[in-house]
């Protein structure tokens, strides 16, 4: 199934040959910082974490990575069954100042006019791609995301879905993208309420050392209270997954 061209803008411009890239360090920092414990994704060095869809997945860290551009496809978490109900969740982040950004909606515009053109000819539009839900602001654990879902049809028969809900989180972009079998699986996997969680910002002085990560405190208490949703969560991911298979 088709990405959003592995939600990478074309719009970059690569380091100079046999110069170190700036943001090569840092990314190294970013992938070495994640970890996957009792289906909970956090990263101390980018000070996130986020509760994996409740359907079971398989896991991969570290997918993808471009030292250069300073981006990386932090987890990608494939559930491949038969008869509906496939989906893959994955975390992406990129460079904000790569860009000279001001926005998120600039970053996901630019997402969108790449799904909706020919990855062969940039000039024109591809007729298998359509637009379903454009830019949507939704607030997760605090911070402004932008949404948008297309549609991708590789052969006029067959139609899958692909979202993603991207924020600016310190110096990084930081998008979680979704394939699924319909719009509302999709939608599902992207609701990050009771899923995600921000590190507190570090302020300025002297305690800034303890303050800005994700301590083991943290994270416990964000284990707690991420299994009790499981409990109570009408409208999540299971429950359009079980809905999708058991559709007649």
């Amino acid at each position: 199934m088709r990405t959003f061209a592995v939600l990478a803008l074309v719009l970059s411009v690569s380091a100079a040959f046999g110069q170190k890239s700036p943001y090569e360090e840092d990314t190294r920092a970013l992938t070495a910082a994640g970890k996957l414990e009792n289906r909970i994704y956090s990263n101390q060095h980018a000070g996130f974490a986020v509760r994996l869809p409740l359907t079971p997945c398989i896991p991969q860290l570290n997918t993808k990575t471009d030292l250069q551009k300073g981006s990386a496809t932090l987890l990608e978490c494939v559930h491949d069954v038969d008869g509906g109900g496939a989906y893959t969740f994955s975390l992406v982040v990129d460079s904000w100042t790569r860009y000279g950004l001001v926005s998120v909606e600039q970053y996901v515009r630019g997402l969108q006019r790449l799904g909706e053109t020919d990855p062969k000819d940039r000039s024109k539009l591809d007729p298998n791609s359509k637009t379903i839900e454009p830019q949507t602001p939704r607030t997760w654990a605090g911070l402004d995301f932008r949404e948008l879902i297309m549609s991708i049809s590789d052969d006029g028969t067959v139609t899958d879905y692909a979202g993603v809900s991207c924020t600016h989180l310190k110096s990084y972009v930081l998008c979680f993208q979704a394939h699924a079998g319909s719009v509302e699986m999709v939608r599902a996997l992207l609701k990050l309420d009771h899923k995600l969680e921000i590190a507190p910002m570090k302020p300025p002085g002297p305690s800034a050392s303890r303050s800005g990560t994700l301590t083991m405190a943290t994270i416990a208490r964000f284990l707690g209270w991420a299994y009790q949703a499981d409990t109570d969560t009408a409208n999540d991911d299971r429950t359009v997954v079980t809905r999708a298979i058991t559709k007649p």
